[in-house]
């Protein structure tokens, strides 16, 4: 049996330090509710039996509520429930539970995700950063990019091409192609579809 050392507040939550120098990060009303002061004998282990309990349903209230504000991944839910200070094993309980209800679906997301980005005229190598960004695995991942064509690709490059050549129009070609390249790299299109929509787009002002 150890005794708490030291419980500190950081950032919305509180340490729990003992003199074997474990450490737990806990909420407010778990201290208060457990009644614990440096000084009381305890120890990690036996806090976390407790704490279980206590946390479960508040966690998935949480985590509902959550959701009401946006989807999210289930690493996204793990980050944001770790952060208000719930187990370790509750979080995972909770994500769980969601994933079997269907209120966290991963691929779903991903595929909002997808659609999204290539309606709003964003490249495949952007849409694989954000995926990983979002916590998505490679599996779901891949499978997701798989899903847009190279012909979409194309598609997508030059509707936003067409909409950037307007602000270079004024431009000596040699610049305006550097600069509309530049601009379609940093949307995450790829070489292919870059050098398709500039070409073709070069065709159509000189016919």
């Amino acid at each position: 049996m150890a005794q708490v050392a030291f419980v500190r507040k950081s950032f919305g939550r509180y340490t729990v330090e003992f003199d074997d120098g474990s450490a737990l990060f806990m909420r407010a009303k778990d201290i208060k509710a457990l009644n614990l002061a440096p000084g009381a004998e305890t120890d990690a282990e036996s806090l976390i039996k407790q704490l279980r309990p206590l946390q479960l349903d508040d966690a998935y209230e949480d985590a509902l509520t959550l959701l009401d504000y946006s989807m999210k991944t289930s690493r996204q839910m793990r980050d944001k429930l770790r952060a208000k200070g719930y187990l370790d094993d509750v979080t995972d309980a909770v994500i769980q539970r969601l994933e079997a209800s269907g209120l966290l679906n991963d691929e779903y997301v991903a595929r909002r995700l997808m659609e999204n980005m290539v309606s709003a005229g964003r490249g495949k190598l952007a849409l694989r950063q954000k995926l990983r960004q979002k916590g998505i695995s490679e599996e779901i991942g891949q499978s997701i990019l798989e899903e847009v064509s190279p012909d979409d690709q194309d598609a997508a490059c030059l509707a936003a091409a067409r909409k950037l050549f307007r602000k270079y129009a004024d431009l000596e070609p040699r610049e305006q192609k550097q600069k509309l390249s530049r601009a379609l790299a940093s949307r995450g299109f790829g070489w292919d579809s870059v050098s398709y929509a500039i070409d073709k787009l070069i065709r159509e002002s000189e016919d």
